[in-house]
C-alpha cells in the first residue's frame, strides 16, 4: 500500500489517495484484482508503506488503533472469505509500515487465503479498528476472485 495520486475522471483533478501496488508509481484505486483457484491456497505478504499520516482527517472520539510511533495501521481483511483465523484481518491485528509497530492480537505477516469455498467474487479491504472507513474511503479497496479449477 503506497500514497500517490489518482485521477477518478477525466474532469476531475487528482486527488491523493491511499492505493495497492508494487510502488507509488504503480499503485492503483481499486487495488489489483487477485484471481485465484478453487482449492489451490494464495499466500500474501502485504506491505505497508504508507506515510506518517493520513490523507483524511479521522473521528477521535472513536476507540481506534493508534500507534506509540506514528504511522497509518492497516491490516487487511477478505470480505467473504473462509479463512485461518490468523488470516482474517482481525480489527486489532495492525500493523504499520515495515511492520515497525504491530497491534495486540498481529501474529504473521504472511496471509493464507486456502480458497476452499464456492467460486465467486469478494473483496480485500483494510479492517483496522476505528479507521476502516477512513481507509476505505482512502481507497485501500480491491477485488477478489475466486474461480473453479479447470477440468482436465
Amino acid at each position: 500500500m503506497y500514497q500517490t495520486s489518482w485521477k477518478f475522471h477525466r474532469d476531475l483533478p487528482a486527488t491523493t489517495v491511499f492505493g495497492w501496488g508494487t510502488s507509488a508509481a504503480t499503485a492503483t484505486v481499486p487495488g489489483t484484482q487477485i484471481e485465484a483457484l478453487q482449492g489451490v491456497p494464495t499466500l500474501v505478504t502485504w506491505q505497508n508503506r504508507l506515510p506518517q499520516s493520513h490523507v483524511l482527517p479521522w473521528d477521535l472520539t472513536i476507540p481506534a488503533a493508534v500507534p506509540k510511533k506514528g504511522g497509518v495501521p492497516i491490516v487487511v481483511h477478505l470480505h467473504g472469505g473462509i479463512i485461518p483465523p490468523q488470516s482474517d484481518g482481525h480489527a486489532s491485528a495492525w500493523f504499520t509500515a515495515d511492520f515497525a509497530e504491530t497491534g495486540p492480537t498481529w501474529s504473521q505477516s504472511t496471509y493464507t487465503y486456502p480458497n476452499a469455498q464456492h467460486a465467486g467474487n469478494l473483496w480485500y479491504h483494510d479492517h483496522v479498528v476505528g479507521r476502516t472507513r477512513v481507509n476505505l474511503l482512502a481507497g485501500l479497496i480491491g477485488p477478489y476472485i475466486i474461480r473453479n479449477t479447470p477440468s482436465t
